[in-house]
């Protein structure tokens, strides 16, 4: 905008403007040899003679390729001398004829048969905001940056039959133990649902006898975050820098075997906090104390309870071992030194040279109340879309640290 209206740069607080749009159209296609029957070989042979199996997967011939539909508008523009930056951007993004599996009657032959299904839809904002704090190539400078984003996505559709007319309700994406992470129409992607508390009309939790009453089947967590952030700063003086990254998300649910497990088994600290063992727990009182659990008259709980009893409720209440994943992360930092050109003009080759000193997943610096033993949020059991919302007995995160040397002929 600026190339072609100059004029916008005249009061001097505007450098630079440009708007920018997207439309794009992707097919995405599966895993081979899904479409035709073909026999499959077995690695180990038998006598010597190589094996081979019916497949199990129905061949789906009239499979079509995932489709994505999205569209993109942004503005990149520059203030105060280039010195505060800011880049914004909203996008719409629609999936269809997603390919999903679906189990068959194994009266086929098969187990289970590959369909187009489902029309998803995601919308957001992103946003980078940078800004040069304080300039001095000679002496002290120092840039900041801020970088946040939010998507909302929102289950159109699942599959609709088109011989019966009878649609899905919900699509299982995965589960741990007696929780399941579900897609259903009308929600965002990644529903947990599995045995919860049981509300009073007044939202507090109903007790009977000074124990929750459960309740099955019950929406307890939604796996999507709310919004994600990243804080960068940039320090340097003279030949010196330092930098560091904070991440930070808000929202998106786990369910946690650990915290189940451990709970239930008494091996955390707060399930022998104070004198809860010796007299008892009262919810609401001496434990979960940011939550109200009243009787069926509508009186505040009293009752002391054998603590073994109620931390069993940790596994057979799937929404008591589940937390918000709202985390605060020291993702990197590093430390550089960059030789001055004096020093590299006498080798007579190296034109520039740096070192620098980096550490990765550095600190854990905050997490939820609610994930009482504080767990890495994002240690989920595996990568795959089944894993998203679901911990079991992870292992600590680890930190990394690397030297790097760089250097220029």
């Amino acid at each position: 905008m600026t190339e072609t209206l100059p004029s916008l740069t005249e009061a001097g607080w505007l450098n630079f403007l440009k708007i920018r749009g997207g439309w794009a159209k992707i097919g995405s296609a599966t895993d081979p040899y899904l479409s035709n029957a073909y026999y499959s070989v077995l690695t180990a042979p038998f006598g010597g003679t190589s094996l081979y199996y019916n497949p199990i997967t129905f061949p789906a011939l009239q499979l079509r390729p995932e489709m994505v539909k999205t569209w993109e508008v942004g503005a990149e523009a520059s203030f105060l001398q280039n010195r505060l930056r800011l880049d914004l951007a909203y996008y719409q993004k629609t999936t269809t004829d997603q390919i999903m599996k679906a189990r068959v009657s194994t009266a086929t032959g098969y187990q289970s048969m590959m369909i187009n299904a489902g029309e998803i839809s995601n919308k957001g904002v992103e946003l980078q905001l940078s800004g040069d704090i304080f300039k001095n190539p000679q002496g002290f400078s120092w840039t900041a940056t801020l970088n946040w984003s939010r998507d909302r996505s929102k289950i159109v559709e699942l599959y609709t039959d088109p011989t019966t007319g009878e649609s899905l309700d919900a699509y299982q994406i995965g589960s741990s133990w007696s929780c399941y992470n579900y897609a259903m129409p009308g929600k965002s992607w990644g529903t947990l649902v599995g045995t919860g508390y049981t509300y009073n009309e007044d939202g507090s939790i109903l007790v009977q006898d000074g124990m929750p009453v459960a309740e099955s089947n019950k929406e307890i967590g939604d796996v999507s975050p709310d919004w994600l952030a990243g804080f960068s700063n940039e320090f340097s003086y003279k030949n010196w820098s330092l930098g560091f990254l904070l991440d930070f998300r808000k929202g998106g649910d786990v369910y946690s075997v650990s915290q189940a497990f451990g709970t239930y088994t008494g091996i955390y600290d707060f399930t022998a906090e104070g004198d809860l063992r010796e007299n008892g727990v009262i919810a609401g009182q001496n434990v979960l104390t940011d939550k109200v659990f009243k009787n069926a008259d509508g009186s505040v709980n009293t009752t002391a309870v054998n603590a073994e009893d109620f931390f069993g409720n940790y596994y057979n209440i799937c929404e008591m071992a589940v937390f918000d994943g709202s985390f605060l992360k020291l993702r990197e930092a590093h430390i550089t030194y960059t030789f001055p050109k004096s020093i590299l003009a006498k080798t007579k080759c190296l034109k520039a040279a740096h070192v620098s000193l980096i550490g990765t997943n550095l600190a854990l610096l905050w997490v939820h109340k609610s994930n009482i033993i504080h767990l890495d949020p994002e240690s989920t059991t595996g990568a795959l879309n089944e894993n998203v919302g679901f911990e079991s007995n992870s292992y600590p995160p680890s930190r990394s640290f690397g030297l790097k040397v760089g250097v220029t002929f």
